[in-house]
């Protein structure tokens, strides 16, 4: 499969998995404690590396950054400012 076939397959994946998240709004950010974070399936050992963030979308709907797709830890989100 050429490269070009391979990032369409790839986009198209994301923009299904994160379709419910367009046009949504945030209304909060936040760590998570130790309990909450065992509590939704992280790990004690993974747990102390960063925190896990909770970002709850105007729907109720909780997004959780994690390290890689299967969820092996906390994750992070570089914020880029635009371009102008």
């Amino acid at each position: 499969m050429r490269e070009a076939e391979r990032h369409c397959e790839a986009q198209a994946a994301v923009k299904k998995h994160f379709a419910s998240l367009i046009g949504r709004r945030i209304v909060s950010v936040a760590a998570l404690t130790r309990k909450q974070s065992t509590a939704i399936g992280f790990d004690e050992a993974t747990i102390g590396m960063n925190p896990v963030l909770a970002i709850t979308l105007d729907n109720g709907v909780l997004v959780i950054p994690t390290a890689d797709p299967e969820g092996n830890g906390p994750g992070w989100m570089e914020i880029l400012a635009q371009q102008s």
